[in-house]
């Protein structure tokens, strides 16, 4: 079984967040609104079948 990529991110500034491949963290990085990834990683977790809210909160 190949081993899959595994996002990695970070806040470096408070208005953006760094997201990086983290087997390949050389091939550059990816920069978002930081609202806009907390959005996308709550709709993540509300979808995912067994999440469980209390875990990620």
């Amino acid at each position: 079984m190949a081993a899959r990529a595994t996002p990695a991110w970070r806040s470096p500034l408070p208005t953006r967040t760094a997201i990086r491949d983290s087997k390949n963290p050389s091939h550059g990085m990816l920069s978002v609104p930081t609202g806009s990834f907390t959005l996308f990683i709550e709709a993540l977790k509300a979808q995912h079948p067994w999440s469980d809210r209390g875990m990620w909160s």
